[in-house]
């Protein structure tokens, strides 16, 4: 036998209900059997809704573990290349060849960086930023400050670069307190 959730009137499940309630000697047989029936079918739907609900989480938790395991081995192709740049970058600044830098930066992990460059490649991966008591962080945030710059700039523009200031500073000969701005509508002087 089915049971319908909804909302109709059941007579198969109603009279095999009031028929229980009137053997066990009930005062009303019929009211009984309607509170037994709302109490089966909502047991019946909260059943449902948890199967339903373990069915949704199971299937959540499967793709945020493949999200997550991608995740992770881009993370560490993503660390080795941040790790090739932060060596290229500061092969630079030791002012090596430019053969020389690129072969080094190429047979580089992440395990032989020296410290200033292991911090670095944090930084630029995400980590937060100590604050500068020490030599090691200073220069560990320089170095990601000028990978950053070279190669994570946001797109220039071409062309001359616009002015921060449209009038020139005021020199000695010159003063500008004498000018006063005139209204656009009538030319005249304030």
């Amino acid at each position: 036998m089915t049971f319908s959730l909804s909302t109709t009137n059941d007579p198969d499940l109603l009279w095999t209900l009031t028929e229980i309630a009137r053997r066990r000697g009930f005062d009303h047989p019929a009211e009984c059997a309607n509170a037994t029936k709302r109490k089966i079918l909502r047991a019946i739907q909260q059943k449902r809704t948890d199967k339903l609900n373990n069915w949704h989480y199971q299937k959540f938790k499967e793709q945020r573990n493949k999200a997550a395991s991608k995740q992770h081995i881009q993370s560490e192709e993503h660390t080795q290349w941040l790790a090739y740049l932060v060596r290229l970058e500061s092969n630079k600044r030791k002012r090596l060849d430019r053969d020389d830098e690129i072969e080094d930066a190429t047979s580089i992990t992440v395990a032989s960086l020296n410290p200033v460059e292991k911090r670095a490649v944090e930084l630029l991966s995400g980590r937060k930023r100590k604050p500068r008591k020490n030599y090691l962080e200073m220069r560990a945030d320089q170095l990601a400050n000028a990978v950053q710059r070279e190669w994570f700039s946001p797109f220039k523009r071409a062309g001359r670069p616009r002015s921060a200031h449209s009038l020139p500073a005021p020199s000695a000969d010159k003063s500008y307190s004498r000018i006063s701005p005139t209204c656009m509508c009538s030319g005249a002087r304030f």
